[in-house]
């Protein structure tokens, strides 16, 4: 399919401006804080992403399309802000990753409920049964949230071509 016969398709058009608004939604939610605390987006990405996963020095760089050593130094910084540290794995002391400090996990925790508040001013506009399959279709869109185990929902993703 080409990209002009995307763009005659009405609903491909709606899908793409809709994810769209969603970026730009996320973006305000989530960064606007980030902004007013002096954290980048790419920060605030590996704050939130340490949140919900374990994450590896290697996993920061492949997310961020950035060198390890790029990493490392988003890391330094981090860590130096008192929003997370490194840990090493028991079994094999040669991986590192990474772990949110009490302050790392207020600052997502504070973000968040700036999302629960935009979500639960969207719900009214939803039927439970709707609601339940945005939840179920977003899920599926980016792979599988509920099934998928992170790792391979990662390398997932890192696959996707745009």
């Amino acid at each position: 399919m080409t990209l002009g016969e995307l763009h005659d398709d009405p609903d491909n058009v709606k899908l793409e401006k809709a994810l769209v608004l969603l970026y730009i939604i996320g973006d305000r939610v989530y960064l606007g804080s980030a902004h007013e605390s002096g954290i980048s987006p790419i920060y605030a990405s590996i704050l939130y992403c340490s949140y919900w996963w374990k994450m590896s020095m290697r996993d920061i760089a492949r997310i961020n399309n950035v060198t390890k050593s790029t990493a490392t130094h988003y890391v330094d910084h981090l860590e130096k802000k008192g929003f997370l540290r490194r840990v090493r794995e028991d079994g094999d002391r040669r991986n590192i990753f990474v772990e949110l400090t009490e302050q790392g996990k207020k600052w997502v925790e504070s973000n968040d409920k700036k999302m629960e508040r935009f979500i639960e001013s969207q719900e009214p506009r939803f039927t439970p049964k709707e609601w339940k399959t945005l939840v179920s279709l977003l899920s599926k869109l980016v792979g599988g949230l509920e099934s998928t185990p992170y790792d391979k929902l990662m390398e997932n993703v890192m696959k996707m071509e745009f």
